[in-house]
């Protein structure tokens, strides 16, 4: 088959491709199998991740690739998603992950009525998740990229963290590059200075913007960076257990030494309110749920006029605006990790849109009365 537009490959490697998963910027995802042991043997189901064919030819893909596929093979957790095989298939590389029958945290949480999840299941993610990046940490392999997209849940309330593909082993000696890799809607903001060290008190950060989208369904910080000063968040008035409100405010605490000293603390506070074959099935529950719903509409924006002048802020609100309702379709948003994040969740910027439709009448009045206007000024000075 050739390959071209969003045509499925049948083969990748010695897997056979049977359906496409997704894709973003700079990779694709497939389900696909393969049999074990020959002709004979078991069907084994997995997931294909390769660079989109059309950046086939750039090398620091393929390193990247290369180094996701080595420290992902260095992990083996139950929270982590478990590497396969990694190989090149007609110049482009690919990995095979465990397949994870369920979504991603983010696909679940725009399926929620209030983009929230319920504490209890949240005190299950932030334990497993924490779980994973303390195996991570321990074995000096930093993620550098924990967000929803990058969290599965499967239908049995499995939790899984995976793409390491920005992911960093500190004793590589790997140089610094300019360029800050991950979604800066979740990045720490010491991770906004490229030349600064590294550490795993950033993921720690990451993870604690996860939870806190889990609880309140937004985000504890503004993006892009975080101005100096900002107020601290907080989840202030929220019905949750004292302890998972308290780590998850300390884990987006702006000063890193205010966070939590490792992630293997997060998960001794929270182990001991964590319900976990209570919260696992309520997890798989809302899974299930939410792959047979279908997608949420987006949500109704009040009618209503809103003067601006023209100018920047204006079209800045509007762009915010135009990402805002894009968020809402249901469909993966444009790749965020070199690019600020222009969602700001706010009844403001979703009011825009309705502000600027205005009804044909309207428009043909406003032309009429402006012509006539200029008519007179002509007739008035011709005379």
């Amino acid at each position: 088959m050739t390959e071209h537009g969003d045509a499925v490959p049948a083969w990748i490697g010695p897997f056979r491709v049977t359906r496409r998963l997704g894709s973003g910027g700079m990779a694709e995802v497939f389900e696909a199998e393969r049999r074990v042991g020959g002709e004979a043997g078991p069907v084994q189901r997995v997931c294909v991740k390769r660079i989109l064919p059309a950046l086939a030819p750039e090398p620091e893909l393929h390193a990247l690739f290369a180094r996701e596929g080595r420290l992902v093979a260095a992990l083996s957790h139950r929270a982590i998603a478990r590497l396969v095989d990694f190989g090149v298939d007609r110049g482009a590389p690919y990995l095979a992950l465990e397949l994870v029958e369920g979504l991603d945290l983010r696909a679940l949480l725009r399926r929620q009525r209030d983009r929230r999840l319920p504490p209890e299941v949240v005190a299950l993610l932030a334990v497993e998740l924490a779980e994973a990046l303390a195996h991570a940490h321990a074995r000096r392999i930093l993620h550098r990229d924990v967000s929803p997209a990058n969290v599965l849940v499967s239908r049995e309330g499995e939790v899984k963290l995976t793409d390491f593909g920005v992911g960093k082993a500190l004793d590589a000696g790997l140089a610094r590059s300019l360029v800050v890799r991950g979604n800066l809607g979740y990045l720490a903001p010491e991770r906004l200075d490229p030349r600064a060290p590294t550490s795993a008190s950033a993921d720690l950060f990451s993870l604690g913007a996860v939870l806190f989208e889990c609880l309140t369904g937004a985000r504890p910080h503004r993006t892009p960076a975080i101005e100096a000063g900002a107020e601290p968040a907080t989840l202030r008035g929220l019905e949750a257990p004292a302890p998972l409100v308290a780590i998850v405010e300390r884990l987006v605490a702006l000063d890193p030494r205010r966070r939590p000293r490792s992630a293997r603390e997060v998960v001794d506070t929270l182990a001991p309110i964590a319900k976990e074959a209570l919260a696992r099935r309520a997890l798989a529950a809302r899974v299930r749920e939410a792959e047979r719903g279908a997608p949420p509409t987006p949500p109704q924006v009040p009618a209503r006029w809103r003067r601006y002048a023209l100018g920047p802020k204006a079209w800045r609100d509007v762009a915010r605006a135009q990402a805002m309702r894009s968020s809402h379709t249901g469909q993966p948003p444009p790749e965020e990790r070199t690019a600020p994040d222009p969602v700001a969740h706010d009844e403001a910027t979703l009011a825009l849109p309705a502000a600027w439709r205005v009804s044909p009448w309207t428009v043909g009045l406003a032309a009429a009365s402006l012509l006539a206007a200029l008519g007179l000024t002509w007739w008035l000075a011709s005379s």
